[in-house]
């Protein structure tokens, strides 16, 4: 606690030196926000030892010009040969001038992207290509070099260009079609990414400096700050609506249940947003090519307030003004929710866990362990013989929480994790139930390598504790802790408001000592992997990742649950199933055919080569859907072929259906998994 006011006293007298006018709300002084953000690191952050040194700063300035054209299809060599002087002294500059520099960069970015959309939308105005060539377009140039000087550069475009158009040839369709789709494509495109304001352009300056300490560092600009809480809480307030950009306009995608949007019974599905006005009388602000995240921020604000918003059906229908009062919506993607899994004629509880959520900043919105606590005692209702709890693709949350959630499964007053700082000392957290709530039945764990973070302190403490069985591939390997301090601060009547900061603290350890950094939580039973599983992970994602470490182990064996079955007599049964399993096979044949396609990082120009390629995947496919046909697995489940639009481009309608289908479907991990469970009895 100590030092935890020293660093608030500290920041108070930094901010204190600050220039300020009387009586004003200060959100613009990223200078400040920066020196904050740098004092924190420096002085108080798990790796505040690292020294910038020459290394470091060429480093900084590379994770610059990375963030911003990590495909290396903007910036030349010739451009970058510019700041080669600059590069490794960059980080040792003065605050305002590692801002200024940095800013000078982004808005050469900004630069580029014109050049280089503007040039595009010259290409595909004359539509002069030859469909004919053998040249090979590289989609992915990660690991290419940047091109030599700007008309290199522009023969890689017109390479991309090329292909926009035969990706769209090959789905079928014509001239005057492709030219419309990929002119409006290109046009917003450019304009959205114009748009950045100041705000982002320091923050993406920001981030590339404290992110060089450790890669989960991150500044949120007063703007970012809100969505950053409202991931963490789920504490939306607003219409009730999920929001897509299409081009330069938004359209309602999805009307959400019980929200006051679907109760007015105003608003449809494909709705385009045309005005939206602050309260009874407030002006209607024209928000018609108002980027997506622009919008929301007029659309959010307090509970009980009133907003008024005009859409139109069609770009040609009349505006309707549709008064609205703000409301908490409730998030069903990002919640907790509970099925109940028929196998083999008996009731297993099936759990999905998005996110580790919590309480926000002032205790509002909502707390998973709690959330967890009403899943369970309803499925003990429900008489259920066994659990299953799906962390997949969860990229963790509060580690309090998982403390808490833990409990329900291990008991009371038994270590859940172990959390180290930067000068050595280990704390250990217990759990700690304020109510009697034990899940004694047998228990699965699902993860895959998206689980991160809190769901592997999760994961590991249940397998180090012998409470259950962990089935999937290997988890992501994040295995730092991370502090947010809000930068909000009242001083001689003005109020700073210069968003928050999230910075690296501590390592977690699980119980038995290992640390989840980079390696991450081993399942007992592996299920197979994507190609795309074996090249992600923390160390392969950041340059700059914190190593593996060990410390004592703690785990105390009479604590340690029993399993009512070894684990090679689980395995061995889990394999005898999946060898008769159709279902299970059709996955692993999917994923082994996605696995052959990953390492295609390139394709021919050659137009009448693609359309070979494209027959012998439209069989490919026919197979799959015949077999899932035959299977009675969604068809939806099967991988599709390339359409040539993006996301936001596709059948609103199509995209819709599809989710809700998927959503719907007990997929042939979640029934293995829940056989696995049974197999605890």
């Amino acid at each position: 606690m100590k030092k935890i006011k020293n660093i608030f006293f500290s920041i108070f007298i930094l901010l204190s030196l600050l220039s300020f006018s009387e009586n004003n709300v200060i959100k613009d002084d990223y200078k400040g926000a920066f020196n904050v953000s740098k004092y924190l690191i420096e002085d108080f952050s798990y790796n505040k030892n690292m020294k910038i040194d020459e290394k470091v700063s060429n480093f900084i300035f590379d994770s610059l010009i990375e963030s911003l054209d990590p495909n290396k299809m903007l910036f030349t060599q010739k451009e970058l040969k510019e700041f080669s002087n600059i590069k490794p002294v960059y980080a040792k500059l003065e605050t305002d001038e590692i801002l200024e520099v940095g800013i000078y960069v982004v808005n050469k970015y900004l630069d580029n992207i014109k050049r280089q959309y503007d040039y595009s939308l010259k290409l595909i105005n004359k539509y002069d290509f030859d469909f004919n060539n053998d040249e090979i377009y590289y989609y992915d140039r990660k690991d290419l070099d940047y091109a030599k000087d700007l008309n290199e550069l522009n023969k890689i475009w017109k390479k991309r260009v090329l292909n926009d158009v035969e990706r769209l040839v090959i789905a079928g369709d014509k001239k005057e079609e492709i030219k419309k789709i990929l002119i409006k494509r290109y046009k917003s495109n450019k304009n959205n990414i114009l748009k950045m304001t100041e705000e982002e352009k320091n923050e993406i300056v920001i981030n590339a400096f404290v992110r060089a300490f450790d890669p989960h560092n991150n500044w949120y600009s007063p703007s970012s700050s809100e969505d950053f809480e409202i991931s963490q809480s789920l504490n939306l307030i607003g219409m009730g609506a999920q929001i897509q950009q299409r081009g330069e306009s938004n359209i309602i995608a999805k009307l959400i249940d019980g929200g006051p949007a679907k109760r007015s019974n105003k608003f449809k599905v494909g709705d385009i947003f045309v005005y939206v006005g602050e309260g009874e009388t407030g002006e209607l602000v024209d928000v018609s090519s108002y980027r997506l995240k622009d919008l929301v921020k007029l659309i959010r604000g307090k509970e009980n307030t009133v907003v008024r918003i005009g859409v139109r059906s069609s770009e040609t229908a009349p505006v309707r003004i549709i008064r609205l009062v703000r409301e908490k919506i409730k998030q069903e993607d990002e919640q907790i929710k509970s099925k109940i899994v028929d196998v083999d004629n008996k009731k297993v509880g099936y759990i999905i866990i998005p996110g580790f959520y919590s309480l926000s900043f002032d205790n509002t919105g909502r707390s998973v362990s709690e959330d967890l606590k009403q899943e369970l005692i309803k499925l003990e209702k429900e008489k259920v013989e066994s659990l299953v709890i799906d962390l997949r693709n969860n990229g963790g949350g509060s580690l309090s929480e998982v403390v808490k959630m833990l409990g329900y499964f291990i008991g009371n007053n038994k270590i859940a994790v172990q959390v180290k700082d930067e000068k050595g000392h280990v704390d250990k957290y217990y759990t700690n139930l304020s109510y009697d709530l034990t899940w004694k039945k047998p228990l699965v764990v699902m993860i895959n390598r998206n689980s991160a973070s809190a769901s592997e302190i999760f994961a590991g403490a249940i397998k180090d504790y012998n409470r259950g069985i962990i089935v999937g591939t290997n988890t992501w390997g994040k295995g730092s802790v991370q502090s947010v301090k809000p930068l909000n601060f009242n001083q001689n009547g003005n109020k700073f408001e210069l968003g928050i900061f999230k910075y690296t603290i501590n390592m977690f350890f699980r119980a038995n000592g290992s640390s989840t950094q980079v390696k991450g939580v081993a399942p007992n039973i592996e299920y197979i992997k994507l190609r795309s599983e074996i090249e992600n992970g923390e160390d392969k994602e950041y340059k700059n990742a914190l190593k593996w470490e060990k410390i004592d182990d703690t785990i105390n064996e009479k604590y340690k649950f029993k399993l009512s079955k070894p684990i090679y007599i689980l395995e061995n049964s889990h394999k005898r199933r999946i060898k008769k399993d159709e279902k299970w096979k059709l996955v692993e044949e999917q994923i082994k055919y996605s696995n052959k396609e990953y390492d295609t990082k390139s394709t021919t120009l050659n137009l009448e080569k693609r359309k070979q390629k494209r027959k012998e995947k439209e069989k490919i496919q026919k197979a799959f859907k015949d077999k899932a046909i035959e299977l009675g697995i969604p068809v939806e489940t099967i991988f599709v072929l390339d359409n040539g639009l993006s996301y936001n481009e596709d059948d609103l309608e199509k995209q819709n259906k599809e989710k809700e289908i998927l959503d719907e479907y007990i997929d042939p991990y979640t029934i293995e998994s829940a056989r696995i469970s049974l197999d605890l009895i």
